[in-house]
């Protein structure tokens, strides 16, 4: 039976809900209309998707204004180059494009949810209670092994990658879907950025090798950071497995250039740079066919079973 929509989707689990009008005033085209369960849940996807792309895209140029006195605090605090008389121009064009991102995310902010400082946070637009999920240590030393040190299961049948649930004794609550391994397995470019921790004699300066402690070190709270505030799901990966790539890319840079300059002989490093680039390519690829949980096989088993039998042509 069609369902006047004038206030948020009841959930199995505590919700906070948003007052009728703004729900209403957030979603002017829903607002008049009557709605079946299948457009509600739509419009919930929807909005739970904007939501999180806000977030993701604040988080991004925190972590950018963060990066900045690591690469660039001797011409900015020492030469005096930005934030100073003789340097308005540059620091206009270092300000303006992080003042206009700003602005469009506050003017949405308030277009969607009444205020510039709102991403839809107060909304709990999603299927469980984030706004009350607290900071439990007992799920931290899960969230590290879930997200970074978990072994893939490999089987014989396509996409040879298989994803399997969470297990653990924690007696609380963790949100989870299945999971098909930890990223230094998946993505063992990895590897690499954690190696060149211990290794100070590759860099000439110290600001490379201290920013690969902070890229590594900034993976390992992130992925933490969303065990608590999100839960285990893959697709978080996105949230930290680039800064991993930031350190491990200096550290390969790093190793090449020592090694070059002290007459060693660079190609095995390359070898084993284009090896674990190619698994990464490789997980990354299986990773998509991997879930049981709204699989492709499902939605588009066209091209699943097409994909299978270019791959897997054996079976």
């Amino acid at each position: 039976m069609p369902i006047r929509a004038r206030a948020p989707v009841s959930r199995a689990m505590a919700v906070r809900k948003a007052p009728a009008k703004r729900w209403a005033s957030s979603f002017p085209r829903f607002s008049r209309c009557s709605l079946n369960t299948g457009m509600k849940q739509a419009a919930m996807a929807e909005a739970n998707t904007a939501s999180k792309n806000t977030r993701g895209i604040r988080l991004a140029v925190k972590k950018a204004l963060a990066a900045g006195p690591v690469l660039f605090g001797r011409a900015v605090f020492r030469e005096r180059k930005l934030f100073s008389g003789k340097s308005k121009v540059q620091t206009l064009a270092l300000c303006l494009p992080f003042g206009a991102v700003a602005a469009g995310l506050m003017w949405y902010n308030a277009l969607r949810f009444g205020s510039p400082l709102d991403f839809g946070a107060s909304y709990n637009l999603t299927t469980n209670d984030m706004t009350h999920r607290g900071w439990v240590w007992g799920r931290c030393g899960l969230g590290l092994f879930s997200y970074l040190l978990q072994p893939p299961r490999i089987g014989s049948l396509f996409p040879f990658l298989q994803d399997f649930p969470v297990e653990t004794a924690y007696m609380g609550l963790t949100v989870s879907e299945r999971m098909v391994g930890g990223v230094l397995w998946l993505f063992p470019v990895l590897c690499f950025g954690f190696y060149g921790l211990f290794r100070k004699e590759w860099y000439r300066d110290s600001r490379c090798h201290g920013l690969v402690w902070i890229s590594q070190l900034a993976m390992a709270a992130v992925a933490v950071a969303d065990a608590q505030m999100a839960g285990l799901l893959t697709r978080y990966f996105g949230d930290f497995v680039w800064l991993g790539m930031v350190g491990s890319l200096l550290a390969i840079l790093a190793c090449h250039g020592w090694r070059a300059e002290n007459g060693g002989d660079c190609r095995p490093l390359r070898r084993l740079v284009v090896t674990a680039c190619a698994v990464t390519l490789l997980f990354t690829f299986l990773r998509i066919f991997a879930h049981s949980e709204d699989s492709i096989r499902s939605a588009n088993p066209a091209l699943y079973y097409r994909v299978q039998s270019l791959i897997a042509f054996w079976m």
